[in-house]
């Protein structure tokens, strides 16, 4: 049946499909030159507790993919509390006091910007004291929980969003951690912000990055060195800018 194009097979009793039945539909299949519509719907099909098993595993699998982010930030908190309960006091504090001002994430091709302008304009110009991985990370430290630490020691988390930066897994860690930690912890996601880099705000913005933007948690840097001083004051204004404010 060469020119067979549709075939109507749905609301039937087929519960299964012989292997002379699957070769036939797969010769037929391999010898169309056009489109061919095979309509199952509406069949109750039988599944062997092999396929059975399978389901159930490709579901699991791909909830836990969804949701690898949530997973890893409960699994931080998790043995964070086990590390420090016997280190309650009883003590629950009114107000909490974070030991830096901004989490810095940034990728090594951009290490000058950070370690030179930012450090200058935000620390040594502006009085914020920010976490910067080259002055204050130790090395033989794990790099993870050093970075959750870090996020939480920090009232603001500071993504220097270049296109190396969106190619990095480690940085895609740290963006992706601090979206959890405002969302789980701060109550909002506008705990990040994201400064995008002039390649890549000059092309398409990545989809990982959409939920940010449509929170308006970005600014650009400034290709004309005129926009330099309205940008680092924005900069400082959302860092200092409670989020319950926003």
């Amino acid at each position: 049946m060469r020119n067979l194009k549709f075939l109507d097979l749905a609301n039937n009793r087929i519960s299964s499909l012989s292997q002379a039945a699957m070769n036939s539909l797969q010769q037929l299949l391999d010898n169309k030159q056009g489109s061919l519509t095979i309509d199952l719907s509406g069949n109750v099909f039988t599944c062997s507790s092999i396929a059975l098993t399978l389901i159930i595993c490709i579901s699991c699998g791909v909830g836990v993919y969804k949701n690898r982010w949530n997973l890893r930030y409960i699994i931080y908190k998790t043995k964070k509390r086990f590390r420090n309960r016997g280190n309650f006091n009883g003590n629950i504090q009114s107000t909490v006091h974070y030991e830096y001002d901004a989490y810095i994430s940034y990728c090594g091709s951009d290490r000058s910007f950070v370690l030179s302008e930012m450090h200058q304009q935000l620390e040594n110009v502006r009085g914020l004291r920010l976490l910067i991985r080259d002055k204050i990370f130790l090395p033989g430290e794990s790099k993870s929980i050093s970075i959750m630490e870090g996020l939480q020691d920090s009232s603001k988390a500071v993504c220097v969003v270049s296109k190396r930066y969106l190619t990095s897994k480690w940085r895609d860690y740290e963006l992706n951690m601090a979206k959890v930690e405002g969302v789980k912890d701060r109550g909002s996601i506008r705990f990040v912000i994201v400064i995008l880099m002039p390649d890549v705000y000059n092309g398409t913005y990545p989809s990982k990055l959409a939920d940010l933007l449509k929170q308006d948690c970005y600014l650009e840097y400034p290709e004309n060195e005129r926009d330099y001083e309205e940008f680092w004051e924005k900069l400082i204004q959302k860092i200092s800018q409670d989020i319950s404010d926003l």
